[in-house]
């Protein structure tokens, strides 16, 4: 749970290290940490994103281009796993095929469906 006007990148106290090379840290719920091994870790700086060409809308891809089992571009996979394969009603196509058929174990709760995002920017 983020508290309004909750210190962000805020550097704390040194971390003393147990003889047996360990210690301890009390994180609470919703708090983000970094522990670094170096004294001149700090805040990064964020520079301004390159420009992305406009993505191509209507997006459209034959996947004749890929070699099967490859991933189309611009895909990710968020529940379930999905590659280039042969069209089981037309060997001349190729299509995206989802390659497991169960529900895996999810890190979030995103759903009960297998599902594939297309990325909205493109890579030069």
């Amino acid at each position: 749970m983020e508290i309004e006007g909750a210190p962000i990148f805020e550097k704390v106290s040194d971390i003393t290290v147990g003889s047996d090379r360990s210690f301890s840290l009390k994180v609470a719920i919703g708090d983000v940490i970094t522990v670094s091994t170096i004294s001149t870790a700090q805040k990064g700086v964020e520079n301004p994103p390159p420009s992305q060409p406009e993505f191509p809308l209507p997006h459209t891809d034959d996947f004749n281009s890929y070699k099967l089992s490859q991933e189309a571009a611009g895909f990710a996979d968020q529940i379930g796993v999905f590659e280039i394969h042969t069209d089981s009603h037309n060997s001349s196509n190729l299509v995206m095929k989802q390659m497991v058929p169960q529900l895996p174990i999810g890190w979030s709760d995103a759903g009960d469906v297998p599902s594939d995002s297309l990325s909205l920017h493109l890579q030069n």
